[in-house]
Formats: C-alpha cells, sequence, structure tokens
C-alpha cells in the first residue's frame, strides 16, 4: 500500500511538473520567454512604423496593437518601465492612425521601438 502511494504521489508531481512546463512554452527558461516576447513585440512595432511610412494607417493599427498586447505579456521587473513607456506610445500611434493619420504615428512608433531596445538591453544586463 505505501509503495503504491509513493508511486501515484511521484507521478503526479512529474504530470504536474511537466504540464506547467509545457503550459510556460516548452522546456524554456521564463527569461528565455521573456527575451523572445521582447523581439516579437518590437518586430509588431517595426511592422506598424512600416505601415505608418507607407501611409496605411489600418496597417499601423493592426500591427501597434499586436505590439501592444506583447508588451502587456512581455512586462517584468527589469524590463518593466521601459515598457510601459513604448505602451503609452503605441497607444498613441493607434489613436491617430485609428483618425487615419499614418503619419502622426511614426514619431510615437519610433519613440516606442527605442524603448523597447533599451527594456530589452536592460533585461540582458
Amino acid at each position: 500500500m505505501k509503495k503504491t502511494f509513493w508511486t501515484a504521489l511521484l507521478a503526479g508531481a512529474l504530470a504536474f511538473g511537466m504540464s506547467n512546463a509545457f503550459a510556460q512554452g516548452g522546456l524554456e527558461k521564463s527569461g528565455d520567454l521573456n527575451t523572445k516576447q521582447m523581439a516579437q513585440a518590437k518586430v509588431h512595432a517595426t511592422a506598424a512604423l512600416e505601415a505608418a511610412k507607407a501611409g496605411d494607417a489600418p496597417g499601423v493599427v493592426e500591427h501597434a496593437k499586436a505590439a501592444w498586447k506583447t508588451c502587456k505579456e512581455t512586462l517584468s521587473e527589469t524590463a518593466g518601465s521601459y515598457f510601459e513607456r513604448a505602451m503609452e506610445k503605441l497607444n498613441t500611434a493607434i489613436s491617430v492612425a485609428e483618425k487615419g493619420d499614418a503619419a502622426a504615428a511614426v514619431a510615437p512608433l519610433e519613440g516606442a521601438i527605442a524603448d523597447m531596445s533599451e527594456g530589452q538591453a536592460a533585461a540582458d544586463y
């Protein structure tokens, strides 16, 4: 009876640990996952900037919203303030692009990308 109990307990603990690892994106360390999210946020923001420079306001909105969402998921102690500032600038870009003014979104998007780069550097340090 005792052997069965301990075997079941060990199996349950292993199953729980593996399910948590897969829920966090595989067996990666959480820092690796956070770094990938930071990079993904920059990819979206860069796509929004390219759309803004091309005069594509709906494209700005789409990509800036994706960048904002990824920034929110990325917030960490080290890079948090940088990504919060980036989120504010992304909100500005979204707001002006929703009004159809893609050109006005360029400056806040450039600022958001700069903030994200600083946040990545702080997190890597």
